[in-house]
C-alpha cells in the first residue's frame, strides 16, 4: 500500500501517521507476517517543494520539536527520546541472523586478505 503524508515534512509523527492507517487496513488477524518495508520516495531538500494550496497547514514547532529530540538522541545515545508509540523492550525483534556484511559502509567490517 502507498500512501503519503499530506505535505513534504520531516517530522517523525507525521510521517508514523499514514504508515499506522495503512496498516489498520492491510492487517487481517490470524495471518502469520513475515516482513514489512516503509519505502520514502520522492525525497526533497526543504524549500524545494511548492505547498500545496489545499493542504494541511504543517504542525506549529515540528522543526523545533524535530531539532530537539535530534540534539538529545545524538548526545545521550539513539533511542533516548522516542515517540510514545515505540516501546523500550518490544515483543519482537529483527532477526539478524542472514544480515549481509557492511563491506561498502563500515572500514572495521572491510575484507582484509593476509598473505
Amino acid at each position: 500500500m502507498t500512501v503519503a503524508p499530506p505535505f513534504p515534512t520531516d517530522d517523525t509523527r507525521d510521517l508514523l501517521n499514514p504508515a499506522l492507517k495503512a496498516l489498520e487496513h492491510i492487517y487481517r488477524p490470524g495471518h502469520a507476517y513475515s516482513k514489512c518495508a516503509i519505502l520514502l520516495m520522492d525525497l526533497s531538500q526543504r524549500g524545494e517543494v511548492t505547498p500545496d494550496l489545499f493542504a494541511p497547514p504543517p504542525r506549529p514547532g515540528s522543526d523545533r520539536l524535530m531539532k530537539v529530540i535530534d540534539t538529545i538522541n545524538q548526545r545521550e545515545g539513539r533511542g533516548t527520546v522516542r515517540l510514545g508509540l515505540i516501546p523500550t523492550a518490544p515483543d519482537w525483534a529483527m532477526r539478524r541472523d542472514m544480515k549481509s556484511q557492511c563491506f561498502t559502509t563500515r572500514w572495521d567490517e572491510l575484507l582484509t586478505i593476509k598473505g
